[in-house]
């Protein structure tokens, strides 16, 4: 199964799973004129999988123009980087600059900025899809100081966030700037049996994965993958010793994520919680075990679950 994003100029387009609600919301959003929309989620939430989306929804009706913002760390290279995009997209030539775009000091600076966001009128009313931006500064300055000329270029941006950036961008002057929000949920139980479905022997996967909550698309491959592993583990395990060798056919039999606080795990190893933590950390060193994000959703649980590799069949 694919971790990476999805969509992507039409590669694994049959491995996309839908999200309707989300898919929805954001088509409302953007149809409906606003020109600052928020898409919200954490790493591995499929932001980036999401935009893809909705440019290739978009393709035969609106020009989209894409932006990754990764490693653009000031405003002027974002904006830089929009009027490169539009120019691509719309098949118009790159607008001129006025002359103080060549000229770049304390001065010409914010003239320069202001040049760059008219140049973008030049370009017929598309929607800009930015992904990655999380430079402060470039979030203040561009959707901030400049949203009054940004409204009056008729595009529409949609920005991907994470719930760890979004304070900037919530922040005024920006915050006015971005009225509509949509929110990348974790997954339900449809999409979720949606994307097993795309992996080797799902109905097992669906045994497996169904216990956890708080699903994210990452979340669930990198559980998905924990048996599939490139060797068979057995040689492995037959150097461990007799008690570590219990504790892994013990995580065998579970079949499923288990962390320290998960009672019914506990009882049946009967061992201290930090001889346990020690073993499994053995276990993972040998290559039979994995670590997992502990979905569970419960404060003060710890940040990680193990699961035994399995060999294959």
């Amino acid at each position: 199964m694919r971790t990476q994003p999805i969509l992507f100029d039409a590669i694994d387009s049959d491995a996309y799973v839908p999200r309707i609600g989300v898919e929805r919301q954001l088509l409302k959003a953007v149809e409906s004129g606003e020109r600052g929309i928020l898409l919200i989620g954490p790493a591995g939430s499929g932001r980036t999988t999401t935009l893809n989306w909705l440019r290739r929804q978009l393709e035969d009706r609106r020009t989209v123009a894409r932006v990754d913002a990764g490693v653009l760390q000031s405003p002027a290279a974002l904006l830089d980087a929009v009027r490169v995009a539009l120019a691509e997209t719309s098949g118009e030539e790159e607008a001129p600059l006025d002359a103080p775009a060549a000229r770049v000091d304390a001065q010409t600076e914010p003239v320069r900025l202001q040049g760059l966001v008219r140049s973008f009128g030049a370009v017929p009313p598309a929607v800009v899809a930015i992904d990655n931006l999380t430079h402060p500064g470039t979030i203040r300055a561009v959707f901030g100081g400049l949203r009054e000329l940004l409204w009056e270029t008729r595009h529409t941006y949609v920005v991907s966030v994470r719930p760890l950036d979004l304070a900037v961008f919530l922040t005024p002057p920006a915050d006015s700037f971005f009225r509509r929000r949509v929110e990348l949920a974790p997954l339900t139980e449809l999409e979720l049996r949606a994307l097993v479905g795309h992996g080797e022997q799902p109905e097992a996967a669906w045994r497996r994965i169904r216990g956890q909550v708080r699903h994210q698309p990452r979340d669930v491959i990198a559980a998905l993958r924990a048996e599939e592993p490139a060797t068979d583990p057995s040689p492995a395990a037959d150097s461990l010793s007799p008690t570590l060798k219990e504790l892994w056919t013990q995580l065998i039999s579970i079949d499923r994520p288990v962390t320290l606080h998960d009672d019914d795990f506990m009882a049946q190893v009967r061992r201290p919680p930090n001889t346990v933590r020690r073993q499994l950390n053995a276990l993972v060193d040998a290559g039979l075990v994995v670590r997992l994000p502990d979905r569970t959703g419960q404060p003060g649980r710890p940040a990680v679950a193990y699961q035994a590799r399995r060999g294959p069949a």
